[in-house]
């Protein structure tokens, strides 16, 4: 008798236990599933917008086209009309070298040519106008002009200095284009296109933003130290009126966007197995739905499916499946898509 009074009450102590515990997930999943408990910073209203997926990467402008003038032979500077920081338009007379010598060697050799017109053999002929093409270019060597449209980012001489073959007269810059070279990683170096716009973006002059053109993809990568990257050269023609070469800055490469779409904080996504879901709110209550989702900026994502304009959805989704599958008594699989 009394085995059996022992049997009884264990009985309706596990019933007792089973009915509380199932009564307690049912409440908890109640709690869970309603909106009353959440403030409006957890909840998010989905939105049509714009979205792109960048390359990143950084590197020292540069302007495009820059030339330095030397002398092929050793001469005297006579005359500099310009200083640096100056701007010249094209054949500005820059410096005029001594040209006693060089004019002449022109006389001479146009006196030769033209004597060999008259008496001479068709190799003496042919001799004397070379001669005389030779002198015209080192006679018109002596005057240093301006190449295009620029600045004058460095004088290294001074008038009545005797200088050297070689030696760096002065450097023009043109300064309405620039360019800047980004090292992309090798992983990402498939996604990369000439024509594709760019941000640059440049920390000295506030954080000054520029749009520019991928117009160069190096055909061989780089190797430092077992890490491959690829050259890719951005050029920025717009708004560089107060940019200096070797300024730093940061380039973004738009490589795809996608405009009028639901987008969504990619915090939004959780996955179950394979399927992505979101937490959307239905009838006042919070229910997981499936989606199919799009590109990512890391930050936020795109909804192809699943989803409307307007609909409520949870921000944080992973937390609530967690709870949601520790009640059930489930392990957590998956996570947040990132």
């Amino acid at each position: 008798m009394r085995k059996r009074v022992v049997i009884s009450l264990l009985i309706v102590l596990i019933l007792g236990s089973s009915l509380f515990i199932w009564n307690r997930s049912r409440t908890r999943r109640e709690d869970l599933s309603s909106t009353n408990s959440l403030s409006s910073s957890n909840l998010v209203e989905v939105e049509r917008g714009d979205l792109e997926r960048v390359i990143l990467g950084s590197g020292h402008l540069q302007p495009v086209r820059v030339r330095e003038f030397s002398l092929n032979n050793d001469n005297i500077v006579e005359e500099i009309n310009v200083k640096e920081g100056d701007r010249v338009e094209v054949d500005d007379l820059l410096i005029r070298m001594s040209n006693d010598r060089e004019r002449l060697d022109y006389f001479k050799a146009q006196n030769n040519y033209e004597r060999a017109l008259i008496n001479g053999l068709r190799s003496e002929i042919d001799e004397a106008e070379l001669n005389l093409r030779v002198a015209q270019r080192d006679l018109r060597e002596t005057d240093i002009k301006a190449p295009f449209s620029g600045v004058v980012t460095r004088v290294e001489v001074e008038e009545g200095e005797q200088i050297r073959s070689g030696n760096l007269l002065l450097e023009v810059i043109d300064n309405r284009a620039f360019k800047l070279e980004i090292e992309v990683g090798e992983g990402q170096s498939g996604e990369i296109e000439l024509g594709q716009r760019a941000r640059v973006n440049i920390p000295s002059l506030s954080s000054r933003r520029l749009e520019g053109e991928v117009v160069k993809i190096s055909q061989v990568g780089k190797n430092n130290s077992g890490v491959v990257t690829l050259p890719v050269t951005i050029l920025i023609e717009e708004g560089v009126k107060a940019v200096r070469p070797n300024f730093s800055a940061e380039a973004e490469v738009i490589v795809e966007r996608v405009e009028n779409k639901i987008v969504v904080p990619i915090t939004a996504i959780f996955r179950e197995g394979r399927e992505e879901k979101v937490v959307k709110v239905i009838d006042g209550k919070m229910k997981p739905v499936n989606v199919k989702t799009g590109i990512s900026n890391g930050m936020r994502i795109v909804v192809e499916e699943g989803l409307d304009q307007g609909d409520q959805i949870l921000v944080n989704a992973y937390s609530y499946s967690i709870e949601v599958q520790n009640v059930e008594g489930r392990v957590p699989r998956g996570g947040m898509r990132f």
